[in-house]
């Protein structure tokens, strides 16, 4: 899981300036705070569908959230229950400055070679595990993706990785509901 949120942390600011904020309460490092469909206290109605390039062509992809710098969508009907009782979904992170995001993300990358990779970035891929009985989350898998749909980067986390309890609010509390229903 450390090899993990190492990776993380280099690959997916967004990803980690979320967690780091959300003990304010706000995503993404800015001043706004989310927007969701699902959230009681922060609410925007908001069921918009688009079709995105890496998108499975027969599943559409709704907005889940709205933070500083990024878009979050998922898949509602790609939502699977596992044999342990645990919930999986793929959620996908869309920068809203595609610019500003690919130049945080190169300048993140200490590999110049990688680096330059991020100068055609477009989305973020991160798989999720919900378990709705402990009301806990846990990244499983991230993929930055090109404006082709090729993989840029990827990690995975170990199978016995760490749970979360989402803070009240956050994007994680919102995907928490989502899988819950809660």
């Amino acid at each position: 899981m450390t090899k993990l949120l190492l990776v993380i942390a280099v690959l997916a600011s967004p990803l980690l300036a979320m967690q780091q904020d959300e003990a304010t309460g706000k995503l993404g490092g800015g001043d706004k705070p989310v927007k969701t469909s699902t959230s009681t206290s922060k609410v925007t109605t908001n069921r918009k569908t688009t079709k995105t390039s890496n998108a499975k062509p027969f599943l559409d992809w709704q907005l889940l959230a709205t933070g500083d710098n990024m878009k979050h969508y998922y898949q509602p009907a790609s939502i699977t229950r596992t044999a342990e009782g645990t919930s999986r979904l793929w959620i996908k992170y869309l920068p809203i400055d595609l610019n500003r995001e690919r130049r945080t993300r190169r300048s993140e990358v200490r590999d110049q070679a990688k680096a330059q990779l991020y100068d055609t970035y477009a989305s973020t891929m991160c798989l999720y595990e919900v378990d709705c009985a402990s009301q806990k989350l846990r990244p499983l898998e991230l993929i930055d993706y090109d404006t082709s749909g090729a993989v840029i980067n990827s990690a995975k986390a170990s199978a016995n990785s760490e749970w979360y309890d989402p803070v009240p609010g956050s994007l994680m509390d919102v995907i928490r509901a989502v899988v819950c229903k809660k």
